[in-house]
């Protein structure tokens, strides 16, 4: 069946999805900087970790396989927990406790951090629980898959959409006469560009504040657990 076009109102829509996503993924990727830098290890990149915990598994450095390992058990728990929102609620509810229960996981390290009551596997747990959570907010754009963490695949779709642009191919779920591939490597481009301003943002406050960083990220998915609102909604 073909896709009935969007119009302007659709872009405008899909402007505020994209907004929506990039903050998400700036808050990905503050906190996984945050992690690498003070511990080590990935909370929200698990391709890293995959990589990472198979090569020290093959060299029987169990010590140095468990953070990346214990990052991964944690994902995946709390991507299991947060797709079950979305099943159960639906809607903005959902991405209300999504955002909610994440920015709670994230607070309460930084308190316990704080005052020195939780070790490096706990923290890593902690942290990647948050980021597993926070993942099921966003997976579309329109008709466009993203990521807020799986940059390796947000690389290469832009560099399929680019290559359709040259050719001179139309998107075959275009959703409007500006939905074009070139849009489409934009608007991915947009999201990697939000992962990498905000690990940027930790890469120069974690070092000087510490945990103190992650309050930012705290504080932007309160605002989008009180404030969210269905994009055209």
């Amino acid at each position: 069946m073909k896709r009935e076009p969007l119009g302007q109102s659709g872009a405008r829509t899909v402007g505020q999805s994209l907004a929506l996503t990039g903050v998400l993924a700036m808050t990905a990727g503050c906190v996984d900087a945050y992690a690498i830098i003070k511990m080590g290890t990935y909370v929200s990149f698990m391709s890293g970790n995959t990589t990472q915990g198979g090569s020290e598994l093959g060299q029987f450095n169990w010590s140095g396989a468990w953070p990346a390992l214990t990052a991964i058990g944690a994902f995946v728990c709390g991507s299991m927990v947060g797709h079950s929102f979305s099943y159960d609620k639906g809607g903005g509810m959902a991405h209300r406790m999504i955002c909610g229960v994440s920015a709670l996981l994230l607070a309460g390290y930084i308190f316990l951090s704080k005052g020195g009551l939780v070790g490096v596997g706990v923290s890593i747990a902690m942290l990647a629980l948050s980021m597993g959570i926070m993942n099921a907010a966003a997976s579309r754009v329109a008709t466009q898959a993203v990521s807020l963490t799986f940059v390796t695949g947000t690389l290469n779709k832009i560099g399929g959409h680019l290559a359709l642009a040259l050719r001179g191919g139309e998107l075959a779920d275009s959703v409007g006469s500006w939905d074009t591939p070139l849009r489409r490597a934009m608007l991915l481009a947009g999201v990697w560009f939000s992962f990498l301003f905000g690990a940027m943002v930790s890469g120069y406050m974690a070092p000087r504040f510490g945990a103190v960083v992650l309050g930012l990220p705290v504080v932007v998915l309160l605002g989008l657990a009180v404030f969210w609102r269905r994009p055209g909604g």
